[in-house]
């Protein structure tokens, strides 16, 4: 007898981490598992970065958003969107960035899986301090 049971539809999560060079960093994460009923995934994620490191100097975030479409045109196959925005402020440099993206992912055996897909990425890197 085996007894099945749906996993809850929503996630809620919490991350912490610390390096020291760049810091600590602090995060959550909420997953919607099931957007339309067909088994959709809706992902957002937001954390703080460069909290006190010996190679930071300011405050930075990583926020990203990412939306998967299970068994797209085939089974075994899904189509999966993101957008993301990171910004860092180094001893060496500062960054902002922006990135989005898409991607095929297909299982192709038990062990083997392919993906193809496209991004874009935008980024400004410049001396620390002269970044809007």
């Amino acid at each position: 007898t085996f007894l099945v049971k749906e996993a809850k539809r929503y996630l809620i999560c919490a991350n912490a981490a610390y390096s020291s060079d760049l810091g600590g960093s602090v995060g959550t994460n909420w997953t919607d598992r099931n957007v339309f009923g067909d088994g959709q995934q809706l992902n957002i994620s937001a954390s703080a970065i460069n909290l006190g490191g010996s190679a930071s100097t300011g405050l930075g975030y990583d926020a990203q958003i990412g939306y998967t479409i299970p068994d797209f045109r085939r089974r075994q196959q899904s189509l999966h969107f993101f957008v993301q925005a990171l910004r860092q402020e180094l001893q060496a440099y500062a960054e902002n960035g922006q990135i989005v993206g898409a991607s095929v992912s297909r299982k192709l055996s038990t062990v083997w899986s392919a993906t193809a897909g496209l991004s874009y990425e935008h980024e400004v890197i410049g001396q620390p301090g002269t970044l809007p």
